[in-house]
């Protein structure tokens, strides 16, 4: 994959120079040291998170879980889980990683994917980001507001 250095959607995260990948195209990549995500067609490259990170995403959602399962509220997902954000009518595909989401009952079971076999078309109920230290506050603002969007 080449990499460019157009301007940043992300300030922590590499983005290609092709920008009409589409969710099908982003589950063919293969598992590698990186993760991605897919920002209107265009495959953002970051690094994977580090051990403070991946624990307070731990507690976060073993706290949620207890929770929400108890109650039979819903389902919390974990691990970056990709979701399908692109808006109907778009042209170029958006794929988001969440660190924890939660998806109330109402909303289950996840609807199939829109295209290929992983990412739902949904935008969960609550969507919890772990910032790196890397991230800066544009980022997660621009990153809450494709999830409100969507």
């Amino acid at each position: 994959m080449q990499i460019a250095t157009p301007p940043p959607l992300y300030g922590w995260a590499q983005p290609t120079v092709a920008a009409d990948w589409t969710a099908d195209m982003l589950e063919q990549l293969p598992a590698d040291s990186w993760c991605y995500e897919l920002v209107e067609g265009r495959v953002v490259r970051m690094p994977p998170p580090c051990p403070e990170h991946g624990r307070l995403e731990g507690n976060i959602y073993l706290a949620l879980a207890l929770h929400i399962r108890a109650r039979g509220l819903g389902e919390v997902y974990v691990g970056e889980t990709g979701w399908d954000l692109t808006r109907p009518g778009e042209h170029q595909d958006t794929v988001l990683a969440s660190d924890v989401a939660v998806v109330r009952t109402g909303r289950l079971p996840l609807p199939p994917p829109r295209k290929g076999r992983t990412y739902r078309p949904l935008a969960p109920d609550l969507v919890v980001e772990v910032a790196s230290p890397t991230q800066s506050r544009p980022d997660h603002a621009r990153n809450a507001q494709d999830l409100s969007a969507a």
